[in-house]
């Protein structure tokens, strides 16, 4: 099995969980992303492609304002669950790897490119692919921060991916919307002891724990998660260059 096999075995294994998950969130994300969208001028559009769409979660965003949505994804999993979700004429999946798609798709083919939380898309060859497919503009969602009060301060950051893509436009015009949800979420002083049970030592631990729990067994944990809508108006001289 070489690589790409395996990784669409570990997405295929993984879909229905995925999707459980995605079902769980904690935010209005998918309600405040098409309260925003309805407001765009750009919209609707004729033709939308959802790339990485996974088991597609955003179709019920940008759905009803748009005439043919096409979703991409190289798990033929997801596509299952995402095809349950959808099962309107106006909607296409197609199963095939982000590279080869793009390889195999015209200049300015799509009104809107949009791509979510995509981990393939992580140089910036890819990014001006996907601005060269799009006729009008190229839409961006990542989770730019989860951070709270008693984990964030002793685990790593992530890298920031949304970062790269405004550098790699270099100058390009763009647009930021930020949506912002603070949050509170109860934790078990035996959980915060059992996460970090293999990575910090033990007495360490006490410390903070004195700090957070106190004398209770349980901490409510400020939570604030904050998502980035990056817009891209396309210009296809820009993208010549």
């Amino acid at each position: 099995m070489d690589e790409l096999e395996e990784m669409i075995a570990f997405w295929d294994d993984f879909a229905d969980d995925y999707d459980s998950i995605q079902e769980e969130s904690a935010t209005t994300l998918l309600d405040d992303l098409n309260t925003f969208v309805k407001k765009q001028p750009l919209f609707p559009v004729s033709s939308f492609l959802d790339l990485a769409g996974g088991t597609g979660k955003y179709i019920e965003v940008f759905l009803p304002l748009v005439e043919r949505y096409t979703l991409v994804d190289f798990s033929p999993r997801m596509l299952d669950i995402a095809r349950k979700k959808a099962p309107h004429s106006n909607v296409t999946f197609i199963e095939q790897t982000q590279a080869s798609f793009l390889a195999q798709t015209r200049d300015c083919s799509f009104d809107v490119v949009f791509s979510a939380m995509n981990p393939a898309l992580d140089t910036p060859k890819q990014l001006l692919e996907l601005l060269r497919i799009a006729k009008k503009a190229v839409y961006l969602l990542r989770l730019v921060a989860d951070e709270d009060v008693l984990f964030s301060p002793l685990e790593e950051k992530p890298f920031n991916l949304m970062h790269q893509y405004k550098k790699w436009l270099h100058g390009m015009p763009f647009q930021v919307v930020e949506f912002v949800y603070p949050l509170e979420e109860t934790i078990e002083k035996s959980f915060f002891y059992e996460y970090f049970s293999e990575e910090i030592p033990y007495t360490t631990l006490e410390k903070i724990a004195a700090t957070y729990f106190k004398t209770d067994s349980t901490f409510l944990n400020p939570r604030q998660v904050i998502f980035e809508l990056l817009i891209i108006p396309v210009s296809q001289e820009e993208v010549a260059r």
